[in-house]
């Protein structure tokens, strides 16, 4: 069973397809599914070939593998052990958020506002991946937009050579912004990606780093959408 969704028609994908076992594949993202329903492969095409992150399930749920694809080559095979999550309950249990449960916490405490969870990693040339949970308290009530770039000033302070690679805003709600930035520190470069959250007087942010070259941000671009968007809280 294969569900598509995209919004090219046939005649426009003819000539970017994928034939494999006779079946065509035009640019699209795919889920394959067991017969009863359950998820077995989400994948994407582009340009008559695998792009971007294939994950395969097993049949009762449990991902199998995670591989990045580039122009249908096989790019990095990624660390599922990363996506067995666990909720973590923090400022005073109002707020949840999912984070590996092979990571490291740092600065938890269920009364107290902010998280960090760091993995640790054998190679000390590479940046350790990071996610950090922060909240502002907004009694004026900022607007969110004009909240991100004061918050975008005050990171150019610790960083050089500051690059937004990619914005948006959540049209459904107003008060949730996403975030996809580059930046140098200590000579390195680093890959960012965040997560803001407007709940009444407060402004939660989830900001997830990694290194910065593109096949090591990559392996973790994926993982760092699915924590972020795992953020509960009550208020909403």
């Amino acid at each position: 069973m294969i569900s598509c969704n995209h919004n090219k028609n046939e005649e426009s994908t003819k000539d970017k397809s994928f034939n494999i076992m006779n079946i065509i594949f035009p640019d699209a993202e795919y889920t394959t599914r067991y017969e009863d329903g359950n998820i077995k492969v989400e994948a994407k095409m582009i340009n008559g070939h695998p792009y971007g992150i294939w994950k395969k399930y097993d049949n009762k749920g449990a991902l199998e593998s995670s591989i990045y694809f580039f122009e249908g080559k096989v790019v990095v095979n990624i660390d599922i052990s990363d996506y067995d999550l666990k909720t973590f309950f923090f400022d005073k249990n109002q707020l949840s958020i999912k984070l590996p449960t092979n990571w490291l916490l740092e600065q938890y405490d269920i009364n107290k506002a902010t998280i960090m969870a760091i993995k640790q990693m054998p190679d000390n040339d590479v940046f350790f991946p990071t996610i950090t949970v922060t909240k502002f308290n907004n009694p004026n009530n900022i607007d969110i937009v004009d909240y991100v770039k004061e918050n975008i000033k005050e990171v150019k302070l610790s960083f050089q050579e500051l690059v937004i690679e990619g914005e948006k805003m959540d049209t459904s709600s107003n008060d949730i912004y996403e975030l996809t930035y580059s930046a140098i520190y200590n000579g390195s470069k680093l890959g960012i990606f965040s997560v803001y959250y407007k709940v009444n007087d407060a402004i939660y942010t989830v900001t997830c780093i990694a290194d910065g070259r593109p096949i090591e941000f990559v392996k973790y671009k994926d993982l760092f959408k699915q924590i972020a968007y795992s953020l509960s809280l009550k208020e909403m």
